[in-house]
């Protein structure tokens, strides 16, 4: 069965080249390809993507963010493959943790399967969603502000609302021309996506056999103080509301977002 890996890379060219560099064992599948697109990076990408005959470079004249860009790679397939594999140009997986992640989903008709992920120090990242609503939202962020716990995960395969875009597995039977509701920038498509699954039946495995190597992201953290960045998070979270949840819920989340940016203006 044909699978291609997919990956959106804007700059970054090191962790990039980390991630090409885990990925040689494809050279030796058959059925398994590379494509890279390029989403308009300051960095030159395309010498990079040189280096590697297993990798097929693609360029973007503008920055599609993450959800257009996965499916402008989408698009590009000329023959449609049995999987695809959506890979962050931070993450490393093994043919081992791949193979685990195809041959469950062949055997149970997944619309998902997603491995574990675990940092480059070996701590487990947390990357199982819960329902995304504005309870759960709300204290989820309060409780971080409290505690830090070390994220623990399912010892065993699991059906879960929703998991992590950073790596994942596709059965593309479930999708025609795209993956992601192009108004998604950046941030909560992979929410959306799930939630998406959900609703037509489409069940999303979380399997610990299966492990991917995410080297920390600071762009949430960063979201936080850089301006441009926070504007995307609110506009994908008010987005996600409007289309998912009640009316009241929506609104009620636009207010909270008013009253943080409030906030951080007084203090």
């Amino acid at each position: 069965m044909k699978t291609v890996i997919q990956i959106v890379a804007f700059n970054a060219v090191q962790v990039l080249e980390q991630t090409l560099n885990s990925l040689e064992w494809v050279k030796d599948v058959k059925d398994v390809s590379i494509k890279l697109l390029d989403n308009a990076s300051q960095q030159d990408i395309k010498t990079l993507a040189s280096k590697y005959d297993y990798v097929e470079y693609i360029k973007s004249d503008t920055n599609l963010g993450f959800g257009r860009g996965h499916n402008f790679i989408f698009r590009s397939i000329d023959v449609k493959p049995d999987f695809v594999l959506l890979l962050n140009p931070d993450c490393q997986i093994e043919k081992a943790s791949f193979d685990v992640l195809v041959d469950f989903s062949k055997d149970n008709h997944c619309a998902i399967t997603a491995p574990k992920l675990i940092d480059t120090q070996g701590d487990i990242e947390e990357s199982i969603r819960g329902k995304l609503n504005l309870f759960n939202f709300i204290s989820r962020g309060l409780f971080d502000l409290v505690y830090k716990k070390k994220t623990k995960a399912p010892n065993k395969p699991k059906v879960v609302n929703a998991v992590s875009g950073a790596c994942m597995l596709l059965d593309t039977s479930y999708f025609s021309k795209e993956i992601f509701d192009p108004n998604f920038f950046l941030y909560y498509e992979d929410n959306d996506l799930c939630e998406v699954l959900n609703k037509i039946g489409g069940k999303i495995w979380y399997l610990p056999n299966s492990v991917a190597v995410h080297q920390k992201s600071s762009s949430m953290k960063e979201s936080l103080t850089n301006p441009e960045l926070r504007r995307i998070v609110e506009n994908s979270l008010i987005y996600y509301f409007n289309k998912h949840r009640p009316t009241w819920e929506y609104h009620l989340m636009k207010f909270y977002i008013r009253l943080l940016n409030i906030w951080r203006k007084l203090f």
